[in-house]
């Protein structure tokens, strides 16, 4: 227990400084209209991430790309995207992995096939403006030529207190790990 809270605290420590080497830009955040009444889909771009030639690291960064006030996410869609907007193929750079880590634990996690993340009716993952958010990522530049893409999310969100969010039923994310049980 000692020994995996040291690396934690290691890893904890260390975000700043691996956020200093890959990230050169504040990222930003669009508010729209979500699909139903009282639900808002908020457009988050990560980066612009430096990609190099031939990169296939795994990067862990402070996020601070959420919503401002307490709720419940019913939707999240990842992508990754160049810096003009258009969309990379999968076979020349490709979000091979991401998570969102909020307080420690995954809340939600992609890959090449871009999971979405829809809650059923009535629910969503409960969500405090507090939460700690850390970005993992691993990012594939399968050419010889560097580059910067924004990692990109859609989220859904039902701020708390609104006729929306009456009745919405928390989710939390459970997460199985072969080595740690």
């Amino acid at each position: 227990l000692i020994a995996s809270l040291l690396a934690l605290a290691a890893l904890l420590v260390a975000v700043p400084a691996a956020s200093a080497s890959t990230i050169e830009a504040i990222a930003s955040q669009t508010v729209e209209p979500g699909p139903k009444p009282g639900v808002q889909r908020i457009l988050y771009k990560f980066g612009p991430v430096k990609i190099a030639p031939g990169q296939n690291t795994i990067e862990f960064e402070g996020n601070a790309l959420k919503p401002d006030v307490p709720g419940h996410i019913v939707r999240f869609k990842p992508d990754l995207t160049y810096t003009d907007g258009t969309v990379p193929r999968v076979d020349v750079i490709h979000l091979h992995h991401a998570v969102w880590i909020s307080n420690g634990r995954p809340l939600f996690a992609a890959g090449e096939e871009k999971t979405i993340f829809n809650a059923p009716d009535g629910y969503g993952w409960v969500y405090k403006p507090q939460d700690g958010w850390i970005m993992n990522h691993m990012i594939h530049n399968l050419t010889p030529t560097p580059t910067k893409v924004f990692i990109t999310y859609d989220v859904d969100f039902i701020p708390s207190g609104t006729p929306a969010d009456q009745g919405v039923r928390d989710l939390h994310t459970l997460w199985s790990d072969v080595e740690s049980g």
